[in-house]
Protein backbone atom coordinates (compact mmCIF):
# COMPACT_ATOMS: atom_id res chain seq x y z
CA UNK A 1 0.00 0.00 0.00
CA UNK A 2 1.61 3.50 -1.21
CA UNK A 3 1.97 6.19 1.53
CA UNK A 4 -1.14 8.67 1.97
CA UNK A 5 0.05 11.70 0.06
CA UNK A 6 -0.28 15.60 1.94
CA UNK A 7 -0.63 18.68 0.62
CA UNK A 8 0.26 22.08 1.99
CA UNK A 9 -1.37 25.74 2.09
CA UNK A 10 0.20 28.47 2.83
CA UNK A 11 -2.37 31.13 4.28
CA UNK A 12 -0.82 34.50 2.98
CA UNK A 13 -3.75 36.85 2.51
CA UNK A 14 -4.55 38.79 5.06
CA UNK A 15 -3.95 42.64 5.83
CA UNK A 16 -1.49 42.37 9.23
CA UNK A 17 -3.37 45.71 10.52
CA UNK A 18 -1.65 44.74 13.84
CA UNK A 19 1.86 45.48 12.57
CA UNK A 20 0.57 49.03 11.32
CA UNK A 21 1.89 50.14 7.84
CA UNK A 22 4.73 46.96 7.66
CA UNK A 23 3.21 43.87 5.85
CA UNK A 24 4.18 40.74 8.33
CA UNK A 25 4.84 38.34 5.56
CA UNK A 26 7.57 40.42 4.25
CA UNK A 27 8.83 41.84 7.50
CA UNK A 28 12.73 40.90 7.65
CA UNK A 29 13.65 37.74 9.87
CA UNK A 30 17.74 37.68 9.95
CA UNK A 31 17.69 38.34 6.21
CA UNK A 32 14.83 36.68 4.58
CA UNK A 33 10.69 37.95 4.89
CA UNK A 34 8.88 36.17 7.03
CA UNK A 35 6.80 34.47 4.38
CA UNK A 36 10.41 32.65 3.16
CA UNK A 37 10.64 30.70 6.24
CA UNK A 38 7.36 29.36 6.10
CA UNK A 39 7.93 27.58 2.45
CA UNK A 40 11.02 26.14 3.52
CA UNK A 41 8.58 23.95 5.07
CA UNK A 42 5.74 23.94 2.33
CA UNK A 43 8.37 22.99 -0.14
CA UNK A 44 9.69 20.12 2.06
CA UNK A 45 9.52 16.84 -0.52
CA UNK A 46 6.88 15.20 2.12
CA UNK A 47 4.21 17.22 0.01
CA UNK A 48 2.71 15.93 -3.07
CA UNK A 49 1.29 19.42 -4.12
CA UNK A 50 1.23 22.87 -2.46
CA UNK A 51 0.01 26.45 -2.76
CA UNK A 52 0.22 30.00 -1.04
CA UNK A 53 -3.12 31.80 -0.91
CA UNK A 54 -2.45 35.96 -1.43
CA UNK A 55 -4.89 38.52 -1.27
CA UNK A 56 -3.83 41.81 0.37
CA UNK A 57 -0.29 42.50 -1.25
CA UNK A 58 -0.64 39.81 -3.78
CA UNK A 59 2.35 40.98 -5.86
CA UNK A 60 4.77 40.83 -3.07
CA UNK A 61 3.21 37.96 -1.61
CA UNK A 62 2.93 36.49 -4.96
CA UNK A 63 7.02 37.53 -6.07
CA UNK A 64 8.27 35.54 -2.68
CA UNK A 65 5.99 31.99 -3.43
CA UNK A 66 7.65 32.22 -7.05
CA UNK A 67 11.38 32.89 -5.88
CA UNK A 68 11.07 29.37 -4.02
CA UNK A 69 8.75 27.85 -7.04
CA UNK A 70 5.77 27.85 -5.27
CA UNK A 71 2.21 28.76 -7.03
CA UNK A 72 0.04 31.13 -5.86
CA UNK A 73 -3.63 31.04 -5.69
CA UNK A 74 -5.42 34.78 -5.14
CA UNK A 75 -8.20 35.13 -2.95
CA UNK A 76 -9.97 38.28 -4.39
CA UNK A 77 -12.27 38.30 -0.83
CA UNK A 78 -9.32 38.16 1.31
CA UNK A 79 -11.00 40.36 3.39
CA UNK A 80 -13.80 38.18 4.41
CA UNK A 81 -11.04 36.90 6.67
CA UNK A 82 -9.41 33.35 6.94
CA UNK A 83 -11.92 31.17 6.16
CA UNK A 84 -12.40 32.58 2.60
CA UNK A 85 -8.81 32.49 2.09
CA UNK A 86 -8.68 28.25 3.41
CA UNK A 87 -11.82 27.76 0.68
CA UNK A 88 -9.41 29.27 -2.07
CA UNK A 89 -6.59 27.60 -1.60
CA UNK A 90 -8.12 23.76 -0.62
CA UNK A 91 -9.81 23.85 -3.40
CA UNK A 92 -6.83 24.52 -5.48
CA UNK A 93 -4.99 21.43 -4.33
CA UNK A 94 -4.96 18.12 -5.77
CA UNK A 95 -8.27 16.57 -5.12
CA UNK A 96 -7.02 13.21 -5.03
CA UNK A 97 -4.52 13.98 -1.74
CA UNK A 98 -5.08 12.07 0.79
CA UNK A 99 -4.83 14.96 3.61
CA UNK A 100 -4.14 18.41 4.41
CA UNK A 101 -1.19 20.39 6.35
CA UNK A 102 -2.28 24.26 6.51
CA UNK A 103 0.42 26.65 7.27
CA UNK A 104 -0.06 30.25 8.28
CA UNK A 105 2.40 32.97 6.76
CA UNK A 106 2.94 34.54 10.10
CA UNK A 107 4.58 31.33 11.80
CA UNK A 108 8.14 31.16 10.77
CA UNK A 109 10.14 29.14 12.94
CA UNK A 110 8.44 25.67 13.17
CA UNK A 111 11.15 22.96 12.91
CA UNK A 112 10.93 20.53 10.19
CA UNK A 113 11.66 17.82 12.56
CA UNK A 114 7.99 19.16 14.06
CA UNK A 115 6.11 18.91 10.91
CA UNK A 116 7.60 15.24 9.68
CA UNK A 117 6.40 14.32 13.36
CA UNK A 118 2.69 15.90 12.76
CA UNK A 119 2.84 13.69 9.30
CA UNK A 120 3.78 10.23 10.78
CA UNK A 121 1.55 10.76 13.34
CA UNK A 122 -1.46 11.49 10.67
CA UNK A 123 -0.09 8.69 8.83
CA UNK A 124 -0.10 6.20 11.95
CA UNK A 125 -3.78 6.80 12.31
CA UNK A 126 -6.25 4.61 11.56
CA UNK A 127 -9.27 6.54 11.54
CA UNK A 128 -9.08 10.13 9.55
CA UNK A 129 -7.26 12.30 11.81
CA UNK A 130 -6.97 16.00 12.57
CA UNK A 131 -3.21 16.41 14.06
CA UNK A 132 -2.22 19.59 15.71
CA UNK A 133 0.80 20.82 17.79
CA UNK A 134 0.94 21.14 21.35
CA UNK A 135 3.74 23.09 23.11
CA UNK A 136 3.50 23.34 27.17
CA UNK A 137 -0.13 22.72 26.81
CA UNK A 138 -0.90 25.59 24.18
CA UNK A 139 -2.14 24.34 20.67
CA UNK A 140 -0.38 25.74 17.84
CA UNK A 141 0.48 25.35 13.97
CA UNK A 142 0.90 23.98 11.57
CA UNK A 143 -2.32 21.49 11.72
CA UNK A 144 -2.64 18.28 9.62
CA UNK A 145 -6.76 17.52 8.08
CA UNK A 146 -7.43 14.09 6.76
CA UNK A 147 -9.13 14.50 3.38
CA UNK A 148 -12.59 12.97 5.06
CA UNK A 149 -12.76 17.18 6.77
CA UNK A 150 -11.62 18.64 3.39
CA UNK A 151 -15.50 19.36 2.78
CA UNK A 152 -15.59 21.24 6.21
CA UNK A 153 -12.75 23.21 4.59
CA UNK A 154 -14.37 24.15 1.83
CA UNK A 155 -17.60 25.20 3.87
CA UNK A 156 -15.31 28.15 6.09
CA UNK A 157 -16.92 31.88 6.60
CA UNK A 158 -15.72 34.45 8.50
CA UNK A 159 -12.21 34.91 10.37
CA UNK A 160 -11.81 31.44 12.81
CA UNK A 161 -10.03 29.86 10.43
CA UNK A 162 -10.17 26.15 10.53
CA UNK A 163 -11.33 26.85 14.77
CA UNK A 164 -14.92 25.50 13.19
CA UNK A 165 -13.62 22.39 12.00
CA UNK A 166 -11.62 21.70 15.04
CA UNK A 167 -14.59 22.29 17.27
CA UNK A 168 -16.87 20.42 15.36
CA UNK A 169 -13.99 17.53 14.80
CA UNK A 170 -13.15 17.10 18.79
CA UNK A 171 -12.95 13.44 18.85
CA UNK A 172 -10.75 12.99 15.75
CA UNK A 173 -7.98 15.80 16.98
CA UNK A 174 -4.80 14.11 18.02
CA UNK A 175 -2.55 16.24 19.98
CA UNK A 176 1.41 16.14 19.92
CA UNK A 177 3.15 17.16 22.80
CA UNK A 178 6.39 19.14 21.31
CA UNK A 179 9.30 20.74 22.38
CA UNK A 180 9.11 23.05 19.32
CA UNK A 181 8.00 26.45 21.05
CA UNK A 182 7.80 28.11 16.95
CA UNK A 183 4.71 26.33 16.86
CA UNK A 184 3.02 28.88 19.03
CA UNK A 185 5.01 32.08 18.05
CA UNK A 186 3.22 34.49 15.11
CA UNK A 187 4.58 37.96 13.44
CA UNK A 188 0.93 39.36 14.43
CA UNK A 189 2.24 42.29 16.20
CA UNK A 190 5.98 44.30 16.00
CA UNK A 191 6.47 43.24 19.39
CA UNK A 192 5.75 39.52 18.39
CA UNK A 193 8.14 39.97 15.67
CA UNK A 194 10.89 41.65 17.88
CA UNK A 195 10.76 38.54 19.90
CA UNK A 196 11.18 36.18 16.82
CA UNK A 197 14.47 38.29 15.73
CA UNK A 198 15.51 37.66 19.43
CA UNK A 199 15.07 34.02 18.93
CA UNK A 200 16.82 33.87 15.50
CA UNK A 201 19.72 35.15 16.88
CA UNK A 202 19.69 33.19 19.99
CA UNK A 203 19.35 29.58 17.75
Amino acid sequence: MSARRLGAVVLAAGRSSRMGRENKLLADLAGRPVLDHVLDLATDAMFADAVVVGGYDRSAVSAVAQARSVRTVHNARWRDGMGASMRVAVADLDPDLDGVVVLLGDVPLVQTATLVRLAEVWRQSPAPAIVRPIWRGQPGHPVVFSKAFVPDLLRLRGDDGARAVLIEHTASLVRVDTGDEGVTMDADTPHALATLRRRVRAL
